[in-house]
């Protein structure tokens, strides 16, 4: 290939460093996908036995959160959406300096809505939990 028409010759340099990246990057997604097929099915058969006891409480937390025994998503849902409250309430005062109409509507608009996405998002938790209580009463 000539690159003589890029200019001074950084253009052929430069494809060339990109052309690198690429094979080291196709290199290393190979890898890393062998890597995960080999770490999951260890951690599947070494830690998904729901009725196996470990002696150490942070095995015994890692099968309960392998076997999703140990939900997360209420606490990172909760967590989440303080984050956004607090992001976009920080963010309409930006909006200060080009009208009050803007910063007020910027302050409140987002975190209703926010507020609505997220006691849905809830709702969904609380059914999901309410059911999984049923079911293991049935049992």
């Amino acid at each position: 290939m000539d690159f003589s028409g890029l200019g001074d010759g950084m253009g052929a340099n430069f494809l060339t460093s990109v052309g690198n990246f690429a094979n080291s990057y196709n290199t290393v997604l190979v890898l890393a996908l062998v890597l995960a097929i080999l770490g999951s099915l260890l951690t599947y058969f070494l830690f998904c036995k729901p009725e196996k006891k470990y002696g150490s409480k942070f095995l015994d937390w890692l099968r309960a959160f392998l076997n999703f025994d140990a939900k997360v998503i209420e606490p990172l849902v909760k967590i989440s959406y303080m984050f956004f409250t607090i992001y976009f309430i920080v963010y309409s005062f930006a909006f200060i300096s080009l009208s009050f109409m803007t910063f007020l509507y910027m302050l409140i608009v987002p975190a209703i809505a926010l507020r609505m996405a997220y006691e849905l998002i809830m709702l969904l938790v609380g059914i999901w939990k309410n059911t999984n209580d049923i079911t293991k009463k049935m049992k």
